[in-house]
């Protein structure tokens, strides 16, 4: 039997978001796929990507080096696992720190149609603690925001 504790646990080490972009679904998928288009919103909170390597594909690598406003370097990167245009994106996430990389988490991200545009779900885990993923959150709202921002255009 499992302890409450524990499966309170498990469940709070495992964000999901939901969001309603008003944009047509491909043009998320872009956002989201384009080496330019993903670098333009995907640095949250005073963040500034300065570079973005995308691959798009199964077993495809992606790095993206981003810039906070006192000049601190930060690079995450990963791999694809699961591509399904237009509808779903699998990869791995992990934080690089001096020139090693951290903890892997799993990335999902669906998309499916509204008839106010898209409804988005990104799913993110494993995380070791609670305060790892309140601030995965806090980064993927900021970043959500500037993909809202980036599709307006």
């Amino acid at each position: 039997m499992i302890a409450l504790a524990d499966a309170t646990e498990s469940v709070d080490r495992t964000m999901k978001l939901f969001r309603t972009v008003p944009a047509l679904r491909d043009a998320v998928w872009r956002a989201f796929t384009d080496r330019d288009g993903y670098a333009a919103w995907m640095a949250p909170n005073g963040l500034k990507a300065e570079r973005c390597d995308l691959d798009v594909r199964p077993g495809g690598r992606y790095r993206l080096y981003l810039r906070t406003p006192d000049g601190e370097e930060r690079i995450v990167s990963g791999e694809f696992n699961e591509v399904i245009p237009n509808e779903r994106l699998a990869f791995t996430w992990g934080w690089e720190k001096n020139g090693k990389r951290g903890t892997e988490t799993n990335v999902t991200v669906e998309l499916r149609d509204d008839e106010k545009g898209t409804k988005l779900k990104v799913t993110q885990s494993v995380f070791e603690t609670l305060e790892s993923h309140d601030e995965h959150a806090q980064g993927w709202e900021g970043s959500l925001g500037g993909l809202e921002a980036y599709l307006a255009r």
